[in-house]
């Protein structure tokens, strides 16, 4: 994904043109989480903070989460991040990551 992003007839695009789209069934996981109150926080490894707060708005789902992490430090960071704002203990979580190195602790 290459900044800017932006909103173009309804679609989602980096500065390659490039389509960004989220995966087909996370809209009905995220409104079953809300549905059933369970608050939702992004914990992201990335430099481009401002970029990834604004792709969750253009594709709609920033409203979906009470906190966002997202800045270039450790999961660990982000973990005790939302273990201490939200005051949800760590046995509380349930984490999900794309990447084995951040979840094969």
């Amino acid at each position: 994904l290459d900044p800017p992003i932006s909103l173009c007839d309804g679609v989602v695009k980096d500065s390659r043109n490039r389509k960004v789209k989220i995966y087909p069934d996370i809209l009905k996981i995220l409104n079953f989480c809300k549905d059933h109150g369970l608050p939702m926080a992004v914990a992201s490894k990335s430099p481009e903070t401002s970029m990834y707060k604004e792709l969750m708005k253009l594709l709609d789902i920033h409203k979906y989460f009470v906190q966002f992490e997202i800045y270039s430090r450790s999961k660990d960071n982000h973990m005790r991040a939302i273990n201490k704002q939200q005051n949800v203990e760590f046995t509380d979580m349930i984490f999900f990551d794309d990447e084995f190195g951040n979840i094969d602790r």
